[in-house]
């Protein structure tokens, strides 16, 4: 089970991209097909360490204008 909401991550391609998660404390991401809503692969992971917001839901990671920014802790 994945911790965290999924954010999407605009590629390069029109539609394609990826999706960016938690699973147990993993940023992972995982490509993404916007135009077809589907995974276009398998999930992989960015970073270690990545804190979750006090309800469980949340990650603590953003993407802007091309920008990953996260907060690790436990």
């Amino acid at each position: 089970m994945d911790d965290s909401d999924a954010m999407f991550v605009q590629g390069q391609q029109t539609s394609k991209g990826h999706l960016a998660f938690l699973r147990e404390g993993a940023l992972m991401a995982v490509p993404f097909d916007a135009a077809r809503l589907q995974v276009a692969g398998e999930a992989f992971p960015i970073a270690e360490n990545v804190a979750i917001a006090a309800n469980n839901r949340y990650g603590a990671f953003s993407v802007a204008g091309g920008t990953l920014a996260y907060w690790t802790g436990g």
